[in-house]
């Protein structure tokens, strides 16, 4: 498990959490404090396997990722196929907006 506390809104803080569930899958969180108490700001963000929580533009706020299968390869197994690393955003107003998508070859 891994924690960050940083910028995730220009006036938020957050507490960005990254998880492993199991060997083959992660999952991601974000809370916030509201009202003086620690509060979910979105729900769980699951990965077949776990994946980063970084400023991939440098702008002082973390984005989430998450890391899936590549729908169109034909591999079954998850170790094996491409995958698709999707980034998120949190938008205090509608939850994630995704911000980058990379397909990830074997």
């Amino acid at each position: 498990m891994s924690i960050n506390i940083s910028k995730a809104k220009d006036d938020i803080n957050g507490v960005f959490v990254s998880g492993i569930m199991g060997m083959h899958s992660g999952s991601q969180y974000l809370y916030i404090i509201k009202d003086g108490e620690l509060t979910p700001a979105i729900d769980n963000i699951y990965s077949i396997y776990p994946s980063k929580i970084k400023d991939i533009y440098g702008d002082g706020l973390l984005e989430l990722s998450s890391l899936e299968r590549d729908p169109n390869d034909p591999d079954s197994s998850n170790a094996a196929c491409s995958k698709i690393l999707t980034w998120y955003k949190w938008d205090s107003a509608s939850g994630l907006t995704t911000v980058k998508v990379e397909k990830q070859n074997r």
